[in-house]
């Protein structure tokens, strides 16, 4: 397997060279705009985005919605509730944790559940739902 990571900021650089150190010619990190991403997503055994730092993730969507199984951290309610059954949530700070994690995602079968699950996400589904929870605020005044 390669990683291939895409993405910018401070330390790019450290993380470019330290990819480079330990996994050689197996390791790739780009810059993409984000129209693009969907060609990233469809090529990968799975996604991750091991970050605190992204509460609710449409990242997670978009991959899911390539049907392609995420690996996500626990910290998030949020997080594991998008992610349902169409990838794992794990404690990405725990190496090993974390190593299982992917390796368990890479060697399961999904089927389509990321794609189902990205689905219920559908612009079309939820939009009914806020039209219901903003007519009943209004209609209490």
């Amino acid at each position: 397997l390669s990683l291939l990571m895409i993405g910018n900021g401070s330390i790019k650089k450290a993380v470019e060279e330290k990819g480079i150190k330990i996994l050689g010619r197996r390791f790739k990190l780009i810059q993409a705009p984000h129209n693009e991403m969907p060609i990233y997503y469809n090529k990968a055994k799975v996604f991750t985005l091991p970050t605190r730092e992204e509460p609710f993730g449409i990242v997670f969507l978009e991959a899911m919605a390539c049907n392609i199984p995420v690996v996500a951290h626990n910290y998030y309610q949020t997080t594991k509730w998008i992610v349902d059954d169409a990838g794992i949530c794990c404690n990405c700070d725990n190496v090993n944790e974390y190593a299982t994690a992917l390796k368990n995602a890479i060697n399961s079968y999904y089927d389509e559940r990321p794609l189902n699950r990205a689905a219920d996400f559908d612009i079309d589904k939820i939009l009914p739902k806020w039209k219901g929870v903003l007519d009943q605020v209004t209609t209490k005044r």
